[in-house]
């Protein structure tokens, strides 16, 4: 949760919490119904962000943007921006990705 607690107490108000439905080994279908869960919760359109790691976020971000492999493997450091509309197969858009080390930039 360290990645999460720094975004966090640089984001102001954003709370952190730790999530099952986000461990590496989680399934996409997994966090769909954590996602769907909280949404429908607050009642709300909500912005989160959401911070797990590989593998589970290279999948995401193919399962999402339903682009299998238009972004290559996230390495470390690396990260995908997507603009998710529905927490579901295809149910969002790519907008951004960079690798690090000199975070070359695709969209």
């Amino acid at each position: 949760m360290a990645t999460a607690d720094i975004l966090s107490s640089v984001m102001g108000m954003a709370l952190a919490d730790v999530e099952p439905a986000l461990q590496p080994g989680a399934s996409p279908s997994g966090v769909d119904k954590f996602l769907a869960a909280r949404l429908a919760a607050r009642g709300e359109p909500a912005h989160l962000l959401v911070v797990s790691h590989q593998p589970l976020v290279s999948r995401l971000v193919d399962y999402w943007s339903d682009t299998a492999g238009q972004v290559p493997p996230l390495t470390p450091a690396a990260f995908a921006t997507l603009a998710l509309d529905v927490p579901a197969r295809g149910g969002g858009r790519l907008l951004f990705w960079a690798l690090p080390p000199l975070f070359e930039i695709s969209a």
